[in-house]
């Protein structure tokens, strides 16, 4: 990797004592504006204390908080405020969390917080714990506090972030502005190094390190005197010195490592997603971001997906006496029994939506032509597909693998790697594949339905409707297509279709035969068994979460959909919640 060095010399400034105007207040958050997406901020802040995590954020109407004793296992608490929470720090044996309104939340252990009064109802953004005081600051105030109780405002400004460190507090803000305090009561102004908006600080290794947006990193040693550069264009938006490096987290899917401040290494967090906050504790570095994501790190160089709300889990196979999900953000999910999951990142950010198993390997598919390998489900090689089209599913028989997707792509390997492109004689799409009998039957939108002997040469069938068919599976010597408004065609040669009533309304996502039944899955928990195909039934999930695909292995019918839905049952009939391992998004 490509090492960056802080470039410009030491720019020294005159300081005096801080009067200055407020410029006029504005109630939103600093990223706000740069990141409208649903979820932001959902998770904003995070920090480490008393043997716990603690996170911080919300939604447009409630303040959210989740503890977690490892940055793995995470609880959701009750804030007691409907004020979104921006900052939270520890000291003095007390959680302190800052948010909108001027709100001030403080805990003893993370899980029961009590309101307290800060006198001001301009948002605070940061807050830290130094010289036997907290302080927070926001636009328009600097509180302090000995005790986290009782607040006394200080200076103004627009203010984004606050530390302490060399006996000295630091906070940063709007337009550069950095100020500097040695008691926490007098504060001093220090005079522009940059126009950009500066939003973490921290300190570390005898240096206050501060990010900001345009790329600024800036570095101190006494707070006073600073010099800057710049690290690409990207927006940083919090920085943490542990495990004596300095982790800076920002825009997409970078993050930054240094020893010292100002070499600085990239890093990928192996998701697309803006991190806004970043902490350090029982030797594990824990990041934050929007739709909920949570990181962790032993080292601050590879990162591990924890949790987050974009976790549609789209398909599922078994091989190996293991099960494989995929889904989004290019996230593979490995159990050994169903049960309980191992979700691990690819390094790749395009959704898979389908998996098989084949000559002893998995093989996923997903979007933008992505096809990826692996010999144990757990490291995963990216192959060369030669389309950019969409791959929906894919499936394994004599001795090929054979992926379909948009506009009517199909892909032929016989061993994963090498990828040939065959003329499927269709532009419509096509959603699902299955083997059975010597046949490849392929199905898609408009009531596409292909048939091929050997993957190569295929020749269209009449499904006898216009319906938008999803998924196809063989078993007992039977064809099952599956598709829109409950739709179900049988086939036992994959020419000739008839329909069939399923009793659902529902759409139809996925398909799967098992211990002499199958099984079929849609929205809200739709699940229907049929031991022939010809007669339909539908059973009780016990959810209401919209279910993709599911699978048979190890006499069980596994499930998946969205938000890391995983259903369980030994017979099809009774089915039980699994645990994905992925949080839902109510507990941001």
């Amino acid at each position: 990797m490509n090492s960056y060095r802080l470039f410009q010399g030491w720019l020294l400034v005159i300081f005096g004592f801080l009067i200055f105007p407020i410029p006029a207040l504005s109630v939103e958050h600093p990223f706000e504006h740069k990141h409208p997406v649903p979820g932001l901020g959902k998770t904003i802040h995070v920090t480490y204390g008393n043997n716990i995590f603690v996170v911080v954020g919300g939604d447009p109407v409630s303040a959210t908080i989740s503890t977690s004793p490892d940055g793995i296992t995470w609880t959701a608490r009750s804030s007691g405020t409907a004020s979104h929470l921006w900052a939270v720090t520890y000291g003095n044996n007390i959680f302190v969390a800052v948010g909108a309104d001027g709100v001030i939340l403080t805990s003893p252990d993370g899980v029961a917080w009590t309101q307290r009064k800060s006198g001001i109802t301009s948002p605070l953004y940061g807050v830290t714990y130094g010289n036997n005081i907290f302080v927070a600051a926001g636009y328009g105030k600097i509180l302090t506090s000995p005790d986290g109780v009782t607040w006394t405002p200080r200076s103004s400004g627009n203010l984004h972030g606050v530390t302490y460190g060399n006996n000295i507090f630091v906070a940063v803000g709007r337009g550069g502005a950095i100020l500097t305090s040695s008691d926490s009561v007098t504060w001093t102004f220090i005079p522009p190094v940059t126009t950009s908006d500066l939003y973490g600080v921290t300190y570390g290794a005898d240096t206050f390190v501060v990010v900001g947006s345009g790329g600024i990193i800036m570095t101190s040693k006494d707070g006073k005197a600073w010099k800057s550069a710049t690290y690409e264009k990207t927006e940083w938006h919090a920085v943490i010195y542990g495990n004596n490096i300095f982790v800076a987290m920002g825009s997409g899917d970078t993050i930054l490592t240094s020893p010292d401040g100002e070499k600085w290494t990239p890093r990928s967090s192996g998701i697309p997603y803006d991190l806004y906050g970043v902490a350090y504790g029982a030797k594990t570095f824990v990041a934050v971001g929007i739709h909920s994501v949570i990181l962790t790190s032993p080292d601050g160089n590879t990162w591990t997906l924890r949790s987050s709300e974009i976790t549609d889990w789209w398909g599922i196979t078994y091989g190996k006496d293991t099960f494989i999900a995929v889904g989004s953000l290019g996230l593979i999910h490995v159990s050994p029994d169903g049960h309980s999951w191992e979700t691990n990142s690819t390094g790749r950010t395009w959704d898979l939506l389908g998996v098989t198993f084949g000559r002893d390997a998995f093989v996923a598919v997903g979007r933008n032509g992505l096809i990826l390998t692996s010999a144990d489900g757990i490291k995963w090689t990216q192959r060369s597909s030669g389309t950019t089209s969409d791959l929906e599913r894919i499936a394994f028989g004599n001795k090929l693998f054979v992926a379909v997707g948009r506009n009517g792509v199909v892909l032929i390997s016989p061993d994963g790697e090498t990828w040939t492109s065959r003329p499927s004689g269709t532009t419509s799409d096509l959603n699902g594949i299955t083997f059975g009998n010597n046949t490849f039957v392929a199905v898609g939108r408009n009531g596409t339905i292909l048939f091929s002997p050997d993957g190569m040469t295929w020749a269209a069938r009449l499904a006898g409707t216009p319906s938008y068919l999803e998924k196809v599976a063989f078993g007992n010597n039977i064809f099952i297509a599956v598709g829109k408004n409950g739709e179900i065609l049988t086939s036992t040669d994959g020419v000739t279709w008839a329909s069939r009533a399923s009793g659902t309304p529902s759409d139809l996502h996925g398909i799967t035969y098992g211990d002499n039944i199958f099984v079929a899955v849609g929205p809200s928990g739709t699940i229907v068994t049929s031991p022939d195909g010809l007669t339909w039934t539908s059973r009780k999930s016990g959810t209401v979460s919209e279910l993709h695909d599911i699978t048979y292995g190890r006499k069980t019918f596994v499930a998946v959909g969205i938000n890391g839905a995983v259903l369980l049952s030994k017979d099809g009939l009774s089915w039980s919640p699994g645990s994905s391992g992925v949080l839902p998004s109510y507990l941001f």
